[in-house]
Parts: structure tokens; sequence; C-alpha cells
């Protein structure tokens, strides 16, 4: 045998013994238990915060002017000054102003010291004038009712209401003269022809009559009972009796016209013996509306004149009431109106002021003593040493904070190692979208520091939003989700799913387990590789 069969005979031995050996222990490893990544579960404090950057900005810059247009008087400040809030800025020129003020001050003093004699002895008269027209309007009798004024318009309605008999009877007269329901002999000469073309209006035109004579005899009965000396109620009463009687023969002359329509000029019964009949019946109808009308307008004129009397007696009481506190002194009502007119004047001096509404630092004066300025224009700028920093919080992290959640600052300006506190102030409900992520802006208020700070300055902040103190702690990578929160933990060298429930998370990628696991329970991470 050749050496290179030898060689090549070794070889093939050696790989069969490796591939033996290798088999051998790959058996041996599938007899092993399986290795597991545990952590312990372990009790400790678990602190949840946000980080954000924002700038520094002044918590108020303010943009300070006058009120009201006027010349600039004086100007009290210069740029960079420090002020306190309530200081003088400056202010317009006053002389008019005051001469207001002072005009209003004598205006109150003079109310404050009474009515003169002469203003007392106006009063008397106008109070006078206005009994005499109370008196003139009441005439003999006594109260709304009795007065002449008031009496008058019914001492007319009783006339008119007995002449509206009058024109009732005549109208019904007219009707029945063609109709013949009580005079059957009236209309014996061309009876037989009225209403031929349509025979149900003769029979609407009779009903109505009746209706009409019954209406007018109800009102009879009531009107030839009134007299001027009657009372308002009983005249009232036959009004609301003749307006219905006078509508119901309005009514009826109407149906009347229908009939005559319908009835052509036959026989005996010529066209202008058709016409004159029409021409009686609408004159009647005319009279009717006229006489109503009159009634109508004669009633308004009741409430008119009760109106009237209302007035005088209201003219009167005012009258007396105005002498009364002339001659009383002034009460505080009196004068209020006087006080409102001095507050209102040294309001608008007021306003010719400028007065820093905070403390701060004067950055600008835009204008100059003798210059005209307007109410738009700023005349001062006040920047106030108390900063702020405005950060955007995700949508993810927003939900943790609170207002007042204490923050921990940092400036890029003094180093990691200065820092500073603050707290959360506001949280916009509006949101931003930036690069397709929500944010929300976030306003913390940064503690007063003798470091020179300055607004533009970039702040790292940390918001402290919740801390739990002896926690049971895990990583957050070993909870897994199903129907609820669970971990597998080992026991046993046995996997055993266990619930839990959860609270924080907290930095690091824990979490705070409130139910389910007890301290040093080992909980799975995952499984190692065999040896």
């Amino acid at each position: 045998m050749s050496i290179f069969k030898q060689k090549k005979l070794y070889f093939i031995l050696i790989l069969l013994v490796g591939a033996g050996w290798y088999g051998f222990q790959q058996y041996q490893k599938s007899k092993l238990p399986p290795l597991y990544d545990t952590v312990k579960v372990e009790r400790g404090t678990l602190v949840q915060s946000v980080d954000a950057t924002g700038q520094i900005e002044s918590a108020q810059d303010l943009s300070l002017k006058f009120e009201i247009p006027g010349i600039l008087s004086t100007v009290n400040v210069k740029e960079g000054d420090k002020v306190r809030a309530g200081q003088l800025l400056g202010n317009l020129r006053l002389t008019e102003i005051n001469a207001s003020v002072a005009q209003a001050q004598a205006n109150l003093n003079k109310q404050l010291a009474g009515s003169t004699p002469e203003y007392i002895s106006q009063l008397k008269s106008n109070l006078d004038k206005a009994k005499n027209d109370l008196m003139q309007a009441q005439g003999n009798g006594n109260g709304t009712e009795d007065s002449k004024i008031v009496q008058n318009v019914y001492d007319d309605l009783v006339v008119s209401l007995q002449s509206a008999q009058i024109v009732l009877s005549t109208s019904l007269t007219s009707a029945d003269n063609i109709l013949g329901v009580d005079n059957t002999l009236g209309n014996d000469g061309f009876e037989s022809y009225l209403s031929i073309l349509d025979t149900s209006s003769l029979n609407s035109a009779k009903n109505q009559y009746l209706l009409a004579k019954t209406a007018k005899n109800n009102f009879d009965l009531v009107a030839n009972a009134i007299t001027k000396n009657s009372s308002h109620t009983d005249i009232d009463k036959a009004v609301q009796n003749g307006e219905t009687a006078m509508l119901a023969a309005k009514d009826c002359l109407f149906y009347v016209s229908a009939v005559l329509d319908k009835t052509p000029p036959v026989g005996s019964l010529s066209q202008s013996t058709l016409d004159a009949m029409k021409t009686t019946v609408q004159t009647s109808r005319t009279a009717l509306s006229v006489k109503y009308a009159t009634i109508i307008d004669q009633t308004h004129s009741v409430v008119t004149a009760r109106n009237n009397y209302f007035s005088y007696q209201t003219l009167v009481d005012k009258a007396q009431a105005a002498l009364k506190d002339a001659e009383n002194p002034p009460r505080e009502v009196d004068v209020a109106s006087y006080r409102a007119a001095l507050a209102q004047a040294v309001a608008n001096r007021e306003k010719a002021s400028i007065k820093a509404p905070i403390d701060g630092v004067i950055t600008q004066v835009n204008s100059k003593v003798g210059e005209t300025v307007n109410s738009s224009e700023v005349v001062f700028k006040l920047l106030s040493p108390h900063y702020e920093i405005k950060v955007d919080v995700s949508e993810t992290d927003i939900a943790k904070l609170k207002l007042t959640d204490a923050v921990i600052i940092t400036l890029d300006a003094f180093g990691e190692d200065a820092k500073f506190s603050g707290k959360v102030i506001n949280i916009d409900p509006g949101s931003t979208v930036i690069q397709d992520v929500v944010y929300y802006k976030v306003k913390i208020s940064l503690d007063d520091s003798d470091k020179a700070i300055k607004p533009g300055m970039t702040a790292n902040v940390i918001i402290k939003t919740d801390q739990k103190d002896n926690a049971l702690i895990i990583p957050s990578r070993s909870v897994r989700s199903d129907v609820g929160k669970y971990v597998n933990l080992l026991i046993n060298n046995q996997e055993e799913k266990r619930e839990i429930k959860l609270g924080i998370k907290g930095n690091d990628g824990k979490i705070e387990v409130l139910e389910g696991l007890n301290e040093g329970d080992l909980v799975v991470l995952g499984l190692q590789s065999t040896k």
C-alpha cells in the first residue's frame, strides 16, 4: 500500500471518530434540562420622569401704552432702569383732564349742599301746574272712571249706541222688505222671482235675517236701559251687544245682496226696480259699517282717556316727589350719579399715566417729552426678571404630567453641574404635530436664582412625574400580554404563568408590580442555550 493511500485511510478514520464524538455530545445535551435567563423581583424606589429641551423666556415681556391720546408731559425712567410695581413711568399733559376732575367735584359738592330757594320755587310751580291739569281732567268726578275725560267718552258712546239702534232697525227693515219674513206683504210684487237662479240663497238670507233680528232684540234690551248716568260696566255690556248685532245685520245684508244677484229682471220686476233695491241694501250696509267703526273708535278712546288720566296723575306724583326731594337733605341715591361722574373723571386721569404693573427692567423708551402719542403706540417696554421655559412633550408622555410637578433644570450656558429647580405651571390642551408626532406645549416656571440667566438660553428639563418607594420592581421587557398582563416565573426549574397588576412605569426600563408577585420571585426573561 502506498503512503498516499495510508494517509487517506487515517484521515477517514479521524473523521468517523470526530463525527461519532460530536453525535454523542449532542445526545448528551438533549438529555440536559433547559437553562433560563431570570431576574429577581426586588423592592426599591421607582422614579418616573419626562425629559425635554426648551429655551429660557421672560415670564412677562410687556408693551405699555397710554389708554388715551395726548401730549407726553413727563418721562421718569430710562432704558436699563429697574422699577417696582406701581412706580410712575410717565404721564400725559393733565391740564384739561384735571379741569374735568375739578368740574365733576364741584357738581358733586353742589348736589351735597342741597337745592337753592330758586330751584324749590320752580318745583312748586311745576307741581301747581300738574295739579291744575289733573283737576281739569278730573272735573267733578272722583277717580279714573268718574273723571271728566273718561266720562265724556262714555257719554259719546251712549249717544252712538242709541243711534246704532236706528241704523239697525233701518237695515233690517230694508232686508225684510225684500225677503218678506216679517213684512209678508212687502215683496208680493216680486216674491215669486226672488233668487230663481239659486233658491238656496233665499233660504240662507232668511235664516240670517232671523239671527240678525234676535241679535238686535238682545241689543235693544240693554241699550234701552242705559243712560249717561249708567255704570260703565253696563255701557260696556251694551257695546258688546251692539257690536254683535251690527255684525249680524251686516251679514244679513250681504246674504240679501246675494239673493238680488240671483234674481233676474223678469215679469213685473224691472231692472230699475231691482237696481233700486240693490242700492238700498248697499246704503244700509254702508251706514252699518260707519256706525260700527264709530263705536269701535270710541271704545279705543275710553282706553286712551284712562291712560291720559293716569298720565296727569303721574305728573302730579313726580312733581310732588321732586319737590319733596329738593326740600329734604340730599340722599345718597340722589348723589350717586354725581359720585360716579367724579369717579369716571378720576379714572380718565389715571388713563393719562403709565405705572409699572410688575417689578422689572425698562428695555425701551420710545417717546420723548412734548411728543403727541396715541393709544396704539408702545411708549415703554418692561421685561420681568422672572423666567419660564416652554417645552414640547410627546403624546406618549403628556398623560404622566400634572400641574406643580417638580422639575430639575440644567442650562447649557452653566454646564450640567449647575442645577436649577422649577415646576410645571401650564399644560396646553391644544396639540402640535412635529414631523408626524403629536406634541403638547408645557410651561415650566424657573425658580429665582442668583445666576445671570438671560432669555434665549437653552434649558434641559427633567420633569419628575411620579415616585414610588418600597415598590416591587421588575424589568418592563419581562411583561407579556394576553387577555391581561402576566410574567413567567421559574419554580422548580419549570415555567409557571402568573397574572399581575402593574403600577407606574419608571425610568431605565423598570416597572412597578402591584399584585401577583412577591419579593425574591424569579421572573423569566428568556431561554438560554444549553451547554
